[in-house]
């Protein structure tokens, strides 16, 4: 059940979609990087401890995989916030924004994805300090 907060509706909505999108993009990350390095993934397995070590690719795959669930625990934040308090703390925009901007590094990349969720995670933390 959510807080009655007294929060314009726009601000609910936006704080209720950015954590689920958050959610999708990590889950999208994580199955993209099993499909696109499955040979990598199956190499660092049977490698054992250390088994990411002194492969370009396998450390690419290793670092990449990192990403999916840093994305999952932002949604999972966003969406923790979302049902605390009907809103996002404005901190989280900005981590968002952060993660959105890296796109000028590799602009083939999916890192434009996340304009549209900064872009919501800060009208969904609208004067907040947090």
């Amino acid at each position: 059940m959510l807080p009655d907060t007294g929060i314009n509706p726009r601000t609910m909505a936006a704080a209720r979609w950015c954590g689920r999108l958050l959610i999708g993009i990590g889950l999208l990350h994580l199955a993209y990087g099993l499909v696109t390095y499955w040979s990598d993934a199956t190499a660092i397995a049977g490698g054992g401890f250390g088994g990411a070590s002194g492969d370009v690719e396998h450390e690419r795959f290793f670092w990449f995989m990192l990403g999916g669930p840093a994305m999952l625990l932002a949604g999972a934040w966003a969406r923790h916030e979302f049902l605390r308090a009907g809103r996002l703390p404005r901190i989280l925009a900005w981590y968002i924004a952060l993660l959105a901007a890296t796109v000028v590094f590799l602009p083939d990349s999916g890192f434009w994805l996340f304009w549209p969720v900064a872009a919501m995670a800060f009208v969904a933390s609208p004067g907040s300090r947090t």
